[in-house]
């Protein structure tokens, strides 16, 4: 998947490239220069080899490459900044930028504000928000690259097609790494009973964390997967149970994780319960008690959350 996406990535290296070098032909040729921002070779050397050989085919007068740093989680400032300078060079007409890791929607930005409405911003592989970067950046590659497996098939629903042969996944979970990868984590979530996915927003934990949950079920069923999201307002009450007030009163409600441990405890079959968000909930005030009581009822757990994801897998062996 990534070479296919790099042979993407290099079309619109060309696209792009033939699209100034078209119009620089009717002013000046040389006045005309493309920006590529790659990760280093620790982090996708097939987009900097790309990057290379742009280089190596156009000059140093029409190509300026970079790249941003390995740590570019921490170091958003360093990424913005680059974008920044690229776009401080007046022959620069496009930016491409791959992978486009955070700092990319907010470096777009400076450079719109700059007045360089005249850059087109290539990005691909973004690993933000896409609805976001989408409105920053001209011409987004793999926006939702986690996705892709429901978004193929609704497009091939659309287009009446009723036959749809996927080749490359096999290929995938032949690969030693892969396999390797998803048994550790599969045998993680089953004897901790609980996995935290941490990674930058929108690279697809909580898709993951659904088709982990699915994967060990060994099928799709969605009534025995449960998915909340934690906010600073969610409290106790929301998620175990707690007394509301009511037209005469108070009356004591059931919360939903409350609610999903009663109907697992029905079941033999394994049920996952997910929390997207973990972090930017009060764990405790949400918790409370109940951590304990989940341990002594042999509960699992999985979360799921942006920047610390986790799955709280809930394969109930005991009432809760």
């Amino acid at each position: 998947m990534k070479k296919l996406l790099s042979i993407v990535l290099a079309l619109a290296m060309l696209l792009t490239l033939t699209t100034v070098a078209a119009s620089a032909e009717t002013a000046d040729e040389g006045t005309w220069k493309v920006a590529i921002l790659t990760g280093t070779t620790s982090q996708g050397e097939e987009e900097f080899r790309a990057a290379e050989k742009a280089l190596e085919k156009y000059g140093p007068e029409h190509i300026i490459t970079d790249t941003y740093p390995d740590n570019f989680m921490s170091e958003t400032e360093t990424t913005i900044s680059k974008l920044v300078a690229f776009a401080s060079d007046p022959d620069v007409k496009a930016i491409v930028m791959c992978q486009a890791v955070p700092g990319a929607t907010p470096g777009i930005q400076k450079i719109r504000e700059m007045g360089r409405d005249d850059i087109l911003f290539i990005a691909g592989t973004p690993q933000e928000d896409p609805a976001v970067i989408s409105d920053a950046a001209d011409i987004i590659m793999y926006a939702n690259e986690a996705g892709q497996g429901d978004t193929i098939m609704e497009k091939c629903a659309e287009w009446g097609i009723d036959v749809f042969m996927h080749y490359s996944f096999p290929r995938h979970m032949a690969m030693e790494t892969i396999v390797g990868r998803y048994n550790i984590l599969k045998a993680l979530l089953l004897t901790k009973k609980n996995v935290i996915l941490q990674g930058a927003p929108g690279v697809g934990k909580t898709f993951a964390a659904k088709r982990l949950a699915y994967s060990i079920m060994g099928e799709k069923d969605t009534n025995r997967v449960k998915m909340v999201q934690f906010h600073q307002s969610y409290s106790y009450e929301d998620f175990i149970m707690g007394f509301r007030p009511t037209e005469t009163g108070f009356e004591l409600k059931k919360g939903v994780f409350y609610e999903f441990c009663r109907k697992a405890a029905e079941d033999d079959r394994p049920y996952f319960f997910i929390i997207d968000e973990i972090n930017r909930g009060n764990l405790s005030k949400i918790f409370g008690s109940c951590s304990l009581k989940a341990l002594s009822a042999e509960l699992s757990y999985s979360f799921s959350t942006r920047t610390s994801s986790s799955l709280f897998q809930a394969m109930f062996t005991s009432s809760a």
